[in-house]
This record gives structure tokens, C-alpha cells and sequence, in this order.
């Protein structure tokens, strides 16, 4: 497990049968999206504004105002490390009217029934071929984000 913060987070779904359509898989892939552009532009504005104080301090001290600065921030840090990147998986029966952007993939064969398809997440073929990344969460698809996600 990566615990960095350029991990990218997979999150992953089970949509199965006709209690819920493709529009909960959709929203909630959408909610999560808006979650991380929100942070990543809180990321860009937070850099702008402290080049900004540093243009500011470089000023300074060009006019005299300001004695020897000590400055120890690293200007140099990439700001892509800070960033979030997710994929969204769904294990399903049916992808008609999924969106593109949503990594579908069939429910594998199990022979269970009802909410025991959730286990599917734990699919070996989800590891094999590389499907899962370094930090998984599993959502239920009546799940509602409100507000920032962080990990």
C-alpha cells in the first residue's frame, strides 16, 4: 500500500439486477469527480496565491524593506504530487447507459445472489490483471458525497 499522496484511489461499485440504474452509478461517479476537480483547483489557487507572496517578498527586498529573508519552502516541489486522480470501477450486469468515463466490468461468476454480489469486489481477476490500485474503496451505490474526500 502507497500512502502517498499521488496514489490513485479506485473506486469501485456493484450494480446488479434493476433496484438501482445506471443513473446511481452515474451521480456517483460524477459527485466523486467534482470532489477532486474542487481540490485540485483548491491546490492551484492555494500555489498561485503563495507565488504571489513570494513575488511580493522578492519586492521587498529589492526595495529594502525587508532584511535577509530565509525563505525554506521548496519552490522546486511538483504540485502533480499533491494532486488526486481516481478511477471508478463498476461490477455489473448491465452497462447500458453507463458513462464512458466509468471503468465497466462484468460481475464475475459467482453463483450468489443478492447483496452477496458486493463480495465480487474481492474477485481475483480484479487483481490479476491490474485493475485495482494502490488504495481501494468500495461505495454502495445509494451512497451520497456531500463534501470533500480525502485520503
Amino acid at each position: 500500500n502507497n500512502n502517498n499522496n499521488n496514489s490513485i484511489v479506485s473506486f469501485i461499485v456493484v450494480k446488479w439486477g434493476v433496484k438501482y440504474g445506471a443513473n446511481y452509478v452515474n451521480n456517483l461517479y460524477l459527485s466523486i469527480d467534482r470532489e477532486i476537480i474542487r481540490y485540485n483547483q483548491h491546490l492551484d489557487t492555494s500555489r498561485a496565491a503563495e507565488r504571489e507572496t513570494d513575488d511580493a517578498e522578492t519586492e521587498h527586498l529589492k526595495n529594502g524593506i525587508i532584511g535577509q529573508l530565509t525563505n525554506e519552502r521548496n519552490h522546486n516541489e511538483c504540485d502533480s504530487n499533491k494532486k488526486r486522480r481516481f478511477q471508478f470501477i463498476c461490477l455489473t450486469d448491465d452497462m447500458n447507459g453507463i458513462i464512458s468515463d466509468i471503468h465497466c466490468r462484468p460481475l464475475p461468476q459467482t453463483g450468489w445472489d443478492g447483496w452477496w454480489m458486493k463480495a465480487a469486489v474481492f474477485a481475483p481477476e480484479l487483481v490479476r490483471d491490474n485493475l485495482l490500485q494502490d488504495v481501494v474503496v468500495y461505495l454502495d451505490l445509494d451512497t451520497v458525497i456531500c463534501s470533500s474526500i480525502e485520503w
